[in-house]
């Protein structure tokens, strides 16, 4: 069975900032993993955390903007973004690295390389996309850190025990990455 996706809003009832997203998951799965985020004081958006704890969880809704998309459609979230101008602080909560995400997953490219079908006989259609996804996420994940590090670097707040954090967290994002790409190039198989 395909995966099929749906785009989503989530915007705050106070000021009219909404992020919007794209889940395979069922969409209450994925309001609920921003909720218990958002309730944790430990949502990775900033600006959307500060609303939350400024204007409560009263004052946010989720809208289902459009469901049942196929692969090839999942990039309507950049539309999405774009009409809403949610990458504009003033406006939304998406940054332009959740836009470029988004935008990043467009091209389809039509049958495998050979070197990716020899790395596995049980690559389905449309799963070496989405490893080229999950990699290029985690790319966009190291590149928040670093700015997230050097963020934490330029306030000085006990520098020592946040950079120790910071590269701790850098270092496992690298040793995923890592990992994903030997699994995908196949390294250390017979």
């Amino acid at each position: 069975m395909e995966h099929t996706y749906t785009i989503y809003a989530i915007r705050c009832k106070a000021n009219g900032r909404m992020y919007i997203g794209r889940t395979k998951q069922l969409l209450e799965e994925r309001v609920k993993a921003h909720l218990t985020l958002l309730r944790g004081g430990k949502h990775t958006n900033k600006l959307m955390q500060e609303d939350y704890k400024k204007y409560g969880e009263n004052n946010f809704q989720c809208y289902e903007l459009e469901t049942e998309l196929t692969f090839e459609d999942r990039n309507k979230e950049c539309f999405y973004m774009d009409k809403y101008k949610t990458c504009d602080s003033k406006y939304g909560y998406n940054t332009r690295d959740n836009h470029s995400r988004a935008r990043g997953t467009i091209e389809i490219i039509k049958g495998l390389p050979e070197n990716i079908v020899k790395w596995s006989d049980t690559v389905q259609e449309g799963d070496e996309n989405m490893k080229e996804y999950e990699i290029d996420c985690l790319k966009n994940e190291n590149q928040r850190l670093k700015k997230q590090n050097k963020e934490l670097k330029e306030k000085q707040k006990t520098p020592l025990i946040l950079l120790g954090i910071e590269l701790g967290v850098l270092l496992c994002q690298i040793i995923t990455l890592i990992s994903l790409i030997i699994v995908k190039l196949g390294i250390g198989k017979s």
